[in-house]
């Protein structure tokens, strides 16, 4: 009796497990249907130049994700291929019925692969390699076809092996040759030996990760391949990116003000952010490891081995006043329990911020450095970055300086209204850019559905006050982009600045998004919420000139060699670009600084960089970085390997000091920072740092001779 009984029992957990599993798939399929169909609405509504989802759009799709995950051809054989190309122009249909099977199938030949890889690099790495054998490898893995079987991928994998412990073994033995301490009496096979352990260890890390990779994450790069077929800048974030995203704008963080890696299979601390909870406790260090993670004074432990550094950071992270607990281990050993109070954080580093710069006619310049635009509407105590500009010139203006440079250069764009505000400090009111949507219905929940979009819209500053009125330079390179390069080309078009580039253009991304919650979608339910957030290109930029600096970029008015000029990069880079168009002008003019001698300083500058060794250098150098990333084919033979860098080291010499031998005679924190600067010994080191990286900024040396061109010829 006691035996049927427990039969039944079992029968019935048996029964209750299948359908709690049953429902939970189920639920999840409708889920991502949902989510799928909230996605494809956003995109066709909103984008400005919607596409129909059918089997070209299909093709694209497919070989865009394979070629983006897939494209080191060191997972999936020909075989496995064969299999998926069967969904190559089925992928519209799943689209807009919300279903998966093509994921369905890569993620079960992708953990097949998982599997099978994992005793390829166990086994190959376990013996040593022939380094005497002749044989030539490709280190750009994109250029190698599908292995045609697993014979072939297991090949592909011994010469990816050997090839990353061979850079490690030469490395080892010319320590060795240098009589460095810990290899002057280790043989070449130890030295091989410990190359291959260092390898495997690098690989068990990254497998650790690739077996914890989660269905949801599979999903979502799916999604971002999709989204990307409309343009490169549409995207998706799922639930858990966001708050990352919206930091990277607001500059603010709610959490403790630590910075978290992997390292070594654990989770380390990589950064304190000054000002910060931890930073004020001062037990928590850089190099500490995060062992366990527990929500205020009685919440249970949550162990965090075999976490990604981004999902201990959604445990740690939470609102300000609530408490979080950690268990750290220290690098001597010792482990401890610690308590913070969560608080917000601002991440001060990545603020403007000046300099004093002095030229040879012993005058004051101001630079100040702006990382992106920030901007954030969501707290009343908000940072924004034209605000912050604005501060930041006040104070120059009280230091005396005679003309400012703002450098721009990799200043990746940010807010648009921050940099149509920051650009009337310098024009007072007027149009800055134009801005064209498609045209379509809006809703309104108080009214019939209102026409919008298909003409130009002119975004103006409305603000008639001018906070500086003398010269300025704006400095960009080839990754200042979108509103950063607003900026650039609105100051040039209105003859107020100067623009100086390292390089002959800008980025050239002349669009601009907006990020739009899924959730909002009138389709979703609550039971699948969250489900994330999509960014949709929603508008083309032009200048008020009606001309677009998308693809093209700005081109300044003094270009100066740069390292990357032959590299090709930029907008155009990318697939599924949007199309360069122009518009009709409006009218624009300025009366704050009248610059006339612009076609003296450029032929100033030009005789300057014409005679001037390490710009002559630049462009050699430039030419030299091209033939190194074009030329992918290297030796597996440790001599010849070794001959190869002995060559190319003779090669590159001439390069080596290229950016160490000049300084600036005179660079200068500003008097208002000081007492901030000595505050805390990590931030007086940052700023230190980057005193000097200033001090022996080639381009910021031409720009100053510029500035002093422009002072002795200016108004």
């Amino acid at each position: 009796m006691l035996n049927k009984k427990i039969g039944v029992s079992l029968a019935l957990l048996i029964a209750v497990t299948f359908f709690a599993a049953f429902n939970a798939r189920e639920k999840n399929a409708q889920r991502e249907a949902v989510l799928m169909r909230s996605l494809l609405s956003s995109l066709s509504t909103f984008h400005i130049k919607p596409l129909n989802i059918d089997d070209q759009f299909s093709e694209k799709l497919y070989n865009l994700y394979l070629n983006r995950v897939h494209g080191s051809k060191s997972w999936l054989t020909q075989e496995d291929l064969d299999v998926l190309e069967t969904y190559k122009w089925q992928l519209d249909d799943e689209a807009n019925e919300g279903s998966f099977a093509f994921l369905d199938q890569v993620i079960k030949l992708e953990g097949k692969a998982l599997r099978k890889t994992k005793k390829y690099y166990l086994e190959l790495l376990s013996k040593s390699f022939d380094f005497t054998r002749n044989e030539g490898y490709d280190t750009d893995q994109k250029k190698r076809p599908y292995a045609k079987n697993d014979e072939a991928l297991k090949e592909y994998w011994r010469q990816d092996l050997k090839w990353e412990t061979l850079t490690r073994l030469s490395d080892k033995i010319t320590k060795k040759e240098n009589n460095e301490e810990g290899y002057r009496s280790r043989s070449t096979a130890q030295l091989e030996e410990e190359a291959r352990n260092e390898v495997l260890h690098r690989y068990n890390d990254l497998f650790s990760g690739y077996e914890a990779y989660t269905r949801t994450e599979t999903l979502s790069e799916y999604l971002r391949a999709l989204t990307n077929i409309f343009d490169p800048h549409s995207d998706y974030l799922e639930p858990a990116e966001k708050p990352a995203d919206d930091a990277a704008q607001t500059k603010r963080l709610e959490g403790i003000g630590a910075s978290l890696t992997t390292r070594g299979g654990f989770i380390v601390v990589d950064e304190i952010s000054f000002g910060g909870p931890a930073w004020k406790q001062g037990i928590l260090q850089v190099n500490d490891r995060i062992e366990k993670v527990a929500q205020g004074d009685r919440g249970k432990w949550t162990a965090v081995a075999g976490m990604s550094a981004d999902e201990v950071v959604q445990l740690i992270q939470g609102k300000p006043g609530l408490k979080v607990r950690l268990v750290i281990r220290k690098p001597d050993g010792s482990s401890l329990e610690i308590a913070l109070m969560r608080d917000v954080v601002i991440v001060e580093e990545d603020l403007a911020k000046s300099l004093l710069l002095e030229t040879g006619n012993q005058e004051l310049i101001g630079l100040i450095h702006l990382p992106d635009f920030y901007g954030d509407y969501d707290h009343d105590n908000g940072v924004h970055c034209a605000d912050d500009v604005a501060m930041e010139i006040e104070k120059l203006r009280k230091e005396g300086v005679k003309g400012l440079i703002i450098d721009l250069r990799d200043n990746g764009g940010g807010n648009v209204g921050e940099a149509i505000k920051m650009t009337g400090l310098f024009i007072g009111e007027g149009p800055v850019m134009q801005t064209l949507e498609r045209e379509r219905y809006a809703f309104r929940p108080d009214g019939p559905p209102v026409l919008i979009g298909g003409k130009p819209e002119v975004n103006s500053d409305e603000d008639p006050r001018v906070l500086y009125d003398g010269p300025l330079i704006i400095l960009v390179n080839k990754f200042t982009a979108s509103a950063a390069e607003n900026v650039a080309a609105a100051l040039q078009d209105y003859g107020r600045a100067i623009i100086v580039g390292e390089g002959n253009a800008t980025w050239g991304k002349g669009c601009a998004s907006s990020d739009f919650d899924l959730d909002r979608s009138p389709i979703v339910k609550p039971k699948f919420m969250p489900l994330g957030t999509v960014t949709v290109t929603t508008s083309l930029i032009y200048r008020v000139t009606g001309g677009s600096y998308h693809l093209q970029g700005v081109v300044p008015d003094v270009a100066l060699p740069a390292t990357n000029a032959y590299l090709g990069l930029g907008e155009k880079q990318y697939d599924f670009t949007l199309p360069w168009t122009e518009i009709e002008p409006v009218p624009f003019g300025q009366k704050v600084y009248d610059l006339k001698n612009l076609k003296e300083i450029q032929s100033l500058s030009a005789e300057r960089v014409k005679h001037n060794h390490v710009f002559s250098e630049i462009d050699r150098y430039a030419a030299f970085l091209k033939k190194l990333r074009d030329e992918s084919i290297c030796t597996l033979n440790l001599d010849g390997y070794r001959q190869y860098l002995s060559e190319l080291e003779a090669e590159k010499k001439p390069f080596d000091n290229l950016f160490t031998n000049s300084s600036m005679n005179r660079v200068r924190n500003l008097t208002a920072d000081m007492p901030s600067l000595e505050e805390d010994e990590n931030k007086k080191s940052r700023n230190a740092e980057w005193v000097n990286n200033v001090a022996g900024d080639i381009y910021l040396m031409e720009t100053l001779n510029i500035m002093q061109d422009l002072l002795g010829g200016s108004n």
